[in-house]
């Protein structure tokens, strides 16, 4: 399911109004600070956000760290796809012979240049959350699904410069909650907002004489 919430800030105290009590199994997000500070039993960092960066420490530093540890996380991804075409003690099997052995010898290995140290750190930092998605099954190794989810409210943003009125701003979130929600579960979106918006009125038409 899909849940839109329009507000005036990013911080960590929306995430908080939002959840309230409620504690997730697993937060898949990105480096964003109010992010890594939501409850969660578990978190899996976005390796598409790690990607990029150790790609950028590949192509201004020529890092061996950057390139080795951007192959360990493409690979683990691999692993993660082919996860239903093999045997569970056989994927097991091939998760622990890269992850932790491999992974901990790049983030114990010396590093020289700035960035990919800053982002060797930074994985020695939140090691615990580098790959969770290949211990909890259906959890994703990237944020992508709300990013996509998001892309048509940032167009809405951008062309109408935000909202006029909070009545405004929350019947567009609760719209939207129901359209992404109701297209994820494969369902009917116009019959889902007859759901929520109940029978059309009756349009009373009155008759002019000639």
């Amino acid at each position: 399911a899909s849940y839109y919430v329009i507000a005036p800030s990013r911080g960590a105290q929306v995430i908080r109004d939002v959840m309230e009590e409620a504690v997730p199994e697993v937060w898949v997000s990105d480096w964003f600070s109010a992010q890594l500070s939501s409850p969660t039993l578990k978190r899996q960092i976005c390796h598409a956000h790690q990607l990029r960066d150790l790609q950028y420490a590949i192509d201004v530093e020529r890092s061996l760290f950057a390139y080795r540890m951007q192959e360990l996380l493409l690979r683990s991804q691999r692993m993660n796809t082919h996860r239903d075409t093999l045997p569970a003690d056989v994927f097991q099997q091939q998760v622990h012979a890269i992850e932790p052995p491999e992974c901990d010898a790049l983030l114990g290995m010396e590093v020289h240049t700035e960035i990919a140290r800053r982002l060797q750190k930074r994985y020695v930092k939140h090691r615990e959350h580098l790959f969770v998605f290949l211990y909890e099954e259906g959890v994703p190794f990237d944020n992508n699904g709300s990013e996509r989810a998001l892309r048509n409210s940032v167009v809405h943003r951008k062309v109408l410069a935000g909202f006029r009125s909070d009545w405004g701003a929350h019947a567009f979130a609760t719209v939207t909650t129901v359209i992404e929600t109701a297209r994820k579960e494969g369902g009917r979106l116009f019959e889902s907002l007859r759901v929520l918006l109940g029978p059309p009125m009756p349009i009373a038409i009155a008759n002019r004489s000639p």
